[in-house]
C-alpha cells in the first residue's frame, strides 16, 4: 500500500533540530572551539572517529535528517 504513504506525516518524525544536537554534544563534554560558517566542536579527551573536526550547522532552528543527526553522534562517539 505504498500509494497511501503520507510523506508529510513521517517527515516530521524523521527530523531533529540542530539545537537538540548541540545540547546533546555539550552535555557530553564537547565544546565549540571556533565558529565560521559552521560550529566546530572539540573534546578535551576524545577525538572523532575519523580524526576530523566535528562540524555542525550554525542555524539552530534548522532541521537535520535523522540520518545526519545519528551520523554526527556516531562520529562523536555517542552512539
Amino acid at each position: 500500500m505504498l500509494g497511501n504513504f503520507r510523506h508529510d506525516y513521517y517527515a516530521v518524525e524523521m527530523t531533529k533540530k540542530v539545537k537538540d544536537l548541540i545540547k546533546v554534544l555539550k552535555e557530553n563534554g564537547w565544546y565549540i572551539e571556533r565558529t565560521n560558517k559552521h560550529h566546530i566542536f572539540e573534546h578535551e579527551t576524545q577525538n572523532t572517529l575519523n580524526n576530523r573536526p566535528l562540524t555542525v550547522s550554525k542555524h539552530e532552528n534548522e532541521d537535520l535528517s535523522i540520518g545526519t543527526y545519528n551520523n554526527i553522534l556516531k562520529n562523536a562517539g555517542l552512539k
